[in-house]
């Protein structure tokens, strides 16, 4: 900076110089074109014809040649000067401190000087900034979400050969956004009666779930509430079936039964003898059907059952019918939904029947649901009374 301010010093000094030196001669050049006292201008065709003015004309032109050097100098101080004014200023870098404690390095951000007017550039033209979208909010953001998530889970199953596990995918949704599904939700005509009941208490299950938790003063329990209905729906789907088959002397309730004795897999009877016994069922996957008035009064569920019995021959004679006991109507009103059932019926067997093994086919039919399902029990009669007392 020092160097650059001297440089400076010696530029202005010689344009000053310059300055006085051509005002010295512009005062020769005014004396030369005119002569003491005489206001006329000085012309070279008055030195001419005057011959009083001769001899001066010579005078002057010794004046003259002087006063060009005196101009020629002049204009080199001027070119001096101008050279000299052109010493580029730094005024860019970090200001000058004094007693700081912060140490300063060459690491320093250093502050480019602002270009001359001549070097100057046209400001750019600031490029189109796209307006980002309005925030949406968190409501928004989870529908839009969710209506991309369906978009895909249709995209993805349109190929399939079942609609079912779109449309199942799509119901988990509704935990998530209420009616996401739309028309999917029925699954078309591609699928069967059994699929859609389930497919549509899989979905109720989320719908149940989402509006029990959101309803004020829920808990999560509610949760455990939605999957006990949705499995008590999706169970009228599956096929009825007998769990248990037994033939009893007593029967308190469900599963509180005191069974005959049993040798093997085989009840023994002594030939010859009638045999009064209970025959006792458990059955599950049974439909029922809500009745708007029972006894009692309030409204309530139906079971709705038919009972056959029928008494085989073993072996190559299995098509044999050695006794039956024709359809026996159950009917079963709670005011609540059963969930555990069973059937009891007391029955004789004839004394008639002859030495050998037979099978007792227990068949239930439910009037409701339109399912059947049988469980057959294994009979061995026998003539030798020590057979039945091992």
């Amino acid at each position: 900076m020092a160097e650059h301010s001297s440089k400076l010093g010696v530029g202005l000094c010689a344009a000053m110089a310059a300055a006085t030196g051509l005002a010295i001669a512009s005062q020769g050049c005014s004396r030369s074109g005119r002569a003491e006292g005489d206001d006329r201008l000085s012309t070279g065709l008055n030195a001419l014809t005057d011959p009083s003015r001769q001899a001066a004309a010579s005078v002057d032109s010794s004046a003259t040649e002087a006063d060009d050097a005196g101009t020629r100098q002049a204009a080199d101080l001027l070119e001096q000067a101008r050279r000299a004014s052109q010493v580029s200023v730094d005024t860019g870098g970090p200001a000058p401190t004094a007693n700081s404690q912060k140490p300063i390095t060459t690491d320093e951000a250093f502050v480019a000087s602002p270009p001359l007017l001549s070097e100057a550039q046209p400001e750019p033209v600031a490029a189109a900034v796209a307006t980002p979208p309005a925030t949406q909010s968190p409501e928004d953001r989870r529908r839009s979400l969710a209506s991309e998530l369906a978009g895909l889970i249709r995209a993805q199953g349109e190929d399939a050969r079942s609609p079912a596990p779109t449309v199942a995918r799509l119901a988990a949704l509704e935990m998530i956004e209420p009616g996401i599904s739309g028309e999917s939700a029925s699954g078309g005509p591609a699928l069967t009666p059994a699929e859609r009941r389930v497919l549509d208490a899989w979905r109720g299950m989320f719908v149940d779930a989402r509006s029990k938790i959101e309803s004020p003063g829920s808990d999560i329990m509610g949760l455990a509430e939605a999957m006990r209905t949705a499995s008590e729906n999706a169970g009228s789907v599956r096929p009825m079936r007998i769990t248990r088959a037994s033939l009893c002397t007593r029967v308190d309730g469900f599963g509180v039964y005191t069974e005959l004795r049993k040798f093997g897999e085989q009840y023994k009877f002594l030939a010859g003898r009638r045999q009064r016994l209970v025959v006792y069922a458990e059955i599950e996957q049974f439909a029922s059907r809500q009745r708007a008035a029972i006894e009692g009064g309030g409204p309530g569920f139906e079971v709705l059952l038919l009972q056959d019995l029928s008494l085989y021959h073993a072996g190559k004679d299995s098509d044999l019918l050695a006794w039956r006991k024709p359809d026996q109507e159950i009917v079963d009103v709670s005011r609540n939904r059963r969930k555990d059932f069973f059937v009891t019926q007391l029955i004789e067997l004839p004394e008639t029947l002859t030495v050998g093994s037979y099978r007792l086919k227990v068949r239930l039919t439910d009037r409701v649901g339109g399912a059947t399902a049988e469980s057959i029990i294994p009979i061995d009669v026998v003539a030798d009374a020590s057979a039945v007392r091992q």
